[in-house]
């Protein structure tokens, strides 16, 4: 096991295994945890796995070089989790707190939000203390900002809805878009960091319009996030509409300042 760890080669390996889109931070590292990081492993190693080269018609040889970089991004992050140094890499957070009075923020009854405490699981939570940022947020990010779940819980709810979320050359082969062989090609042609529509597109096999329903239908199929703080009972459904209503109005203040 690593006992030195630098932070671009974690963060690199946080990509790897989360995607280019992921908003990597020390935060993010912080609060990542070993069932979250398991789960989003055994999805990309499915993925890449050299043995499903027969099953997309192409070389195992570019598989197997995919599947080599997932298995050494799991093993650094593994490593990383299971190191006693873990937060020595980070810094200790209250030291880089401003100091001072914290803003006031809206109280929520704690029966709402299941504030799980640091010796229950090993691992301190982290909730928001401030200001609701004055922009369009997406719902995990709004229910964070009022205090309501912590950030590791973000971080967890993030990771459960990208596993489920359906792939986007799924989508295109079930609605006759592209073929097998394509997905296998564009797979094969998709460049280190490079997102799979972006390769589809850079090849010519999606236009950017296909591509834009396909991210669409893409939302729309996946789970709302939501429904992963009713199932772990962080949060009531009651509640999860009534922050739902309050995002609606959040989003519409900021939304409108654009016309």
């Amino acid at each position: 096991m690593k006992t030195e760890f630098c932070a671009s080669e974690l963060y690199k390996a946080c990509h790897v295994l989360f995607g280019s889109e992921a908003d990597v931070s020390a935060d993010f590292l912080r609060y990542l945890q070993m069932p979250g990081l398991k789960a989003v492993y055994r999805k990309r190693a499915l993925e890449t796995h050299p043995d499903r080269a027969i099953a997309l018609d192409c070389q195992s040889i570019d598989l197997e070089e995919q599947f080599k970089k997932v298995s050494a991004a799991y093993r650094d992050l593994h490593d990383y989790l299971e190191s006693p140094f873990r937060l020595k890499l980070l810094g200790d957070r209250s030291q880089n707190e401003p100091k001072g009075r914290s803003p006031k923020m809206h109280a929520w009854p704690r029966t709402q939000a299941k504030r799980t405490a640091s010796a229950q699981d090993g691992c301190k939570h982290h909730f928001f203390k401030g200001i609701v940022p004055k922009r369009t947020l997406l719902f995990g990010q709004y229910v964070y900002y009022r205090g309501v779940i912590s950030y590791r819980q973000l971080i967890d709810a993030i990771v459960w809805q990208k596993i489920q979320r359906p792939l986007i050359g799924n989508i295109a082969v079930r609605w006759e878009w592209l073929l097998e062989d394509d997905v296998a090609e564009i797979l094969r042609q998709r460049r280190w960091g490079e997102k799979f529509g972006e390769s589809a597109l850079r090849g010519g096999f999606l236009t950017v319009d296909e591509l834009r329903i396909i991210l669409r239908r893409q939302r729309i199929l996946q789970p709302r996030i939501g429904k992963y703080f009713v199932e772990k009972k962080l949060l009531s459904s009651f509640f999860v509409e009534k922050m739902a209503e309050g995002l609606r109005h959040h989003n519409w203040q900021f939304k409108s300042r654009c016309f």
